[in-house]
């Protein structure tokens, strides 16, 4: 399984967060990964896609 969470900010990381990843993924093994998002960097609307 693959999940992505796009948060706003590092303050809602909070408690309900893992609580939720925990009861998801339960005792399987998990690996997170923790990336700093550039200021609208995946939000940019004038991105061109060459084909």
């Amino acid at each position: 399984m693959h999940v992505i969470f796009h948060l706003p900010s590092a303050d809602d990381f909070n408690d309900d967060l893992v609580k939720s990843i925990k009861e998801t993924f339960k005792s399987k093994p998990i690996t997170v990964i923790i990336e700093a998002v550039e200021d609208g960097a995946y939000l940019n609307k004038d991105i061109e896609i060459e084909q």
